[in-house]
Parts: structure tokens; C-alpha cells; sequence
């Protein structure tokens, strides 16, 4: 059961990537091979658009693991601000919150949650597009961040930091690359196509792209095999949400840096 819901994942994430792909080509993208199973490490496709080919690799980067209490103390925290903000926010924004070693009451919670929602709706009018800001609160026992990643809808994405959390994705990044950057380079080189690396992260409890991206840059930056295209895929909820991280290839021109958010059902932002 496990594993057939993990070939869900990569047949999304892949699928998702490739209408990205298609929409700035302007033009259908065909699968016209694939490798996969349960005994290969990283699934390999070969995408053809009328003009060129593209090798395509895909990889997890694994989650990050915690205790239940923590984590149950967090999830009472995400659902409702969530509810509470998205459709009053002014564009798209992240939430992240800080709660290393954080467990509290239900009745806490409710009031940790409140101060939240009036501290992020009392900022996020005065916030530009691509800010992040710092808040903190006599009545949250963390500092949160706040992230404006376009002005368009009104939607918010909660995610989390906890402990040494930038080093464990440092790590896991790592892994990922060095699982599927050599066998991708070798399939590009042989088919004279464009390199695309997918890695998806199912851990939505931590999503933070804009974290990850930053590990993936890193990790990117200490080898000489870097794909020409790499795009981060959430898929551990609906809808799947992606950042072009990297686009060595010039496929993504734009008077802004990377990384382009997209989601799925909806258009690209920056």
C-alpha cells in the first residue's frame, strides 16, 4: 500500500513539472520513456517537446522527524490559522512558525492561535511582495515569520522550524543530488537534452520553500554535475505547490530571481 502511494506521489509531482515545462515551451511535452520500481532509487523519464528533449530524474528529499507532542501542538496551531487568514490576506503568504520544544494546552493554543491571526492581519497590509518580517509577541512563546510571496488571492501556507532544522535540510538535500545528479548527467550528455531534477519533499508539516530552495542552492553550488533545471515539488497535500529553484538554461526568463512559486490549479508566481 505504502509504496503504491508513493508511485502516486512521483506520477504527480513528474505530471506536474511537465504542464510547468509545457506551459513555458508553449507546447505539449511527451513521455516517451520511464523508468521505475520499487528497486530504482530515483525515477528517470524522457520528455520531447517539438523543439527539444528533456532527461528528467526525480528524488525525495526525507522528512524531518520529531516528537508526537511537538508535532500535535503545531498541527493544532496550522489548521486554524489557516482557516482564520487565508481569505484575508492581501495576496499569497507563508507562515512559519517557530516551535522548537513547543507543547501547550488546548486552552493555550486557543489563545497563542488569536494572537497570531492579530499580529500577521495588523502587518501584512503595510508588506511588498517578496518580504519577510519577524514577529514576536509577549503572548506566543516563539518567534513566527511572515512571508508575502505575490499580492494575487488571499491564501497562507503554515509550516515550521524546529531545532537545527536548516542543517537537517542542508543534509537531506545532499542525498538527494547524490542520488540522482550523476545518472541524470549521464542521460543528458547521451541524449544531447536539457537536464531536469524533481525533488519532491512529502514532509508538509515543515513545508517551507523558500528554506529548502536555499538548501537545494547550496548543495547545487558544491557540485560540478548540476542539472540545467531543478523544481522543488510539495506533495504531501492538495494542492501540489512547486519553486523553479535553479534554471541554468535560461527556460525561465524574468526581471525577478528565482525561485518561481507555482500551484497547482493556478499560475506562476514569483
Amino acid at each position: 500500500m505504502q509504496q503504491r502511494s508513493q508511485t502516486r506521489d512521483v506520477h504527480a509531482a513528474c505530471t506536474f513539472v511537465r504542464g510547468i515545462l509545457s506551459e513555458r515551451v508553449a507546447a505539449p511535452l511527451t513521455v516517451l520513456s520511464h523508468v521505475g520500481g520499487e528497486r530504482v532509487v530515483v525515477t528517470q523519464e524522457v520528455w520531447e517537446s517539438p523543439s527539444q528533449l528533456f532527461a528528467v530524474s526525480h528524488a525525495v528529499i526525507g522528512p524531518i522527524r520529531e516528537r508526537a507532542d511537538e508535532l500535535s501542538s503545531f498541527l493544532n496551531l496550522r489548521a486554524p490559522l489557516t482557516r482564520a487568514l487565508a481569505g484575508n490576506l492581501p495576496g499569497r503568504f507563508h507562515l512559519y512558525l517557530g516551535t522548537r520544544a513547543f507543547v501547550a494546552a488546548p486552552d493555550a493554543i486557543a489563545e497563542i492561535r488569536g494572537e497570531i491571526v492579530r499580529e500577521v492581519l495588523n502587518v501584512a497590509g503595510e508588506m511588498v511582495v517578496g518580504e519577510w518580517r519577524t514577529l514576536e509577541s509577549p503572548r506566543v512563546p516563539f518567534l513566527f515569520q511572515i512571508h508575502r510571496a505575490d499580492a494575487f488571492g488571499s491564501d497562507l501556507l503554515v509550516g515550521r522550524r524546529v531545532g537545527d532544522v536548516d542543517a537537517v535540510r542542508l543534509s537531506r538535500a545532499r542525498r538527494a543530488l547524490t542520488l540522482a545528479s550523476p545518472g541524470l548527467e549521464r542521460a543528458s550528455s547521451r541524449l544531447d537534452a536539457t537536464s531536469v531534477l524533481v525533488l519532491e519533499t512529502r514532509d508538509r508539516n515543515r513545508a517551507n520553500g523558500s528554506l529548502l530552495a536555499d538548501a537545494i542552492l547550496v548543495t547545487l553550488s558544491e557540485r560540478i554535475d548540476q542539472p540545467d533545471i531543478v523544481v522543488l515539488v510539495e506533495t504531501a497535500t492538495a494542492p501540489l505547490q512547486a519553486w523553479i529553484v535553479a534554471d541554468c538554461v535560461d527556460l525561465y526568463p524574468t526581471d525577478r530571481p528565482l525561485p518561481h512559486f507555482y500551484q497547482e490549479g493556478g499560475s506562476a508566481t514569483t
